[in-house]
């Protein structure tokens, strides 16, 4: 039995790593453990302490849209309980059940059912009952989650888990925050969801490195250079177990309530907001290559990279020509 879960240092996060951050004045950078994961914030040219600030801003967060804290506005929904929402939650919510209609499902705001019965986690990690799974699959699904004004009912025992798209959120609203301070460049790292806004003070984009998937962390596959962009990584292997020879990752398939098998391992996805990245790179790793390009081509101002399980690179129409890819 094999456990393994990515934890690396600061920049280096997860599925995405920032390549090149400075330029030719000293940014300022706080960094931290939040959202269950290694956090950053860099900026250039904001006032002193905006960086550290903006970072404190991940803890609000989290304890409205956690599903494991108590108090939070997801946790007392679960719970059943009719509780007015912050309008945070419900402008979440109202983006998270619009991406579950657009990618029909593949995206699932409320599987909360399903992913409380897997410990991806645990050194003694076990398969859910298959009779607990399929009870979970029958409460889970968008079509149970109602929302309407500051209220949200979920019925049938549905539950939220607001994990797939709730850090690039935060991103978002980090970055709304760093830019009303007046910061002409910064780069938010929330676990690997990064948003990068404005130029180096060198007048350069910045490059973001994907990483090579199984690899040791910080490995480097290829590089975008971006601005006023997010790069959000969705990746098989950055939690996962093995179990009697077969892995299992914590991507589900909201349709069978296992392991996506799409044929793909990771999928970098590049859009203004990183909320919206954040669901596409969930949504297309379950959908598999050509269903989930299909998806990314057919939007506007969004792209992608899909690396599959037998290391093929595959962009999406017109990356390459908006943006610098070093191989």
């Amino acid at each position: 039995m094999k456990i393994r879960t990515v934890k690396v240092l600061c920049l280096l996060l997860t599925a995405v790593t920032l390549l090149s951050a400075c330029g030719t004045a000293a940014p300022e950078t706080a960094s931290g453990f939040a959202l269950d994961t290694l956090v950053s914030v860099t900026v250039w040219g904001g006032p002193d302490g905006c960086a550290g600030q903006a970072l404190d801003l991940c803890g609000g967060y989290e304890a409205v849209f956690s599903r494991t804290l108590g108090g939070s506005d997801v946790s007392r929904l679960n719970l059943g309980e009719d509780v007015p929402l912050s309008p945070d939650t419900v402008s979440l919510l109202s983006l998270s059940l619009d991406w579950a209609s657009r990618t029909g499902g593949a995206f699932d705001p409320a599987l909360g059912t399903v992913t409380a019965l897997w410990d991806f986690r645990s050194d003694d990690p076990a398969l859910p009952d298959p009779g607990d799974l399929a009870a979970a699959l029958s409460c889970s699904g968008s079509g149970h989650v109602s929302l309407s004004g500051d209220r949200c009912v979920l019925s049938g025992g549905a539950e939220l888990d607001l994990g797939g798209i709730a850090k690039g959120y935060i991103a978002d609203r980090i970055g709304d925050a760093l830019l009303a301070e007046g910061v002409t460049g910064a780069v938010v790292n929330l676990g690997g969801d990064v948003l990068c806004l404005g130029r180096k003070p060198d007048g350069s984009a910045f490059s973001v490195g994907i990483q090579k998937p199984f690899a040791a962390a910080g490995e480097v596959l290829l590089s975008v250079s971006v601005s006023d962009m997010a790069v959000v990584t969705s990746g098989v292997y950055e939690r996962y177990f093995t179990l009697d020879g077969r892995t299992y990752h914590h991507v589900l398939d909201p349709s069978t309530g296992y392991p996506a098998e799409s044929g793909l391992v990771s999928v970098t996805v590049l859009t203004p907001s990183a909320a919206d990245g954040d669901a596409l790179a969930t949504a297309c790793l379950v959908l598999g290559p050509e269903d989930g390009m299909a998806l990314i081509d057919g939007l506007e101002n969004a792209w992608a990279v899909f690396i599959t399980e037998s290391g093929e690179i595959l962009y999406s129409e017109g990356l390459r020509e908006h943006f610098s890819v070093r191989d």
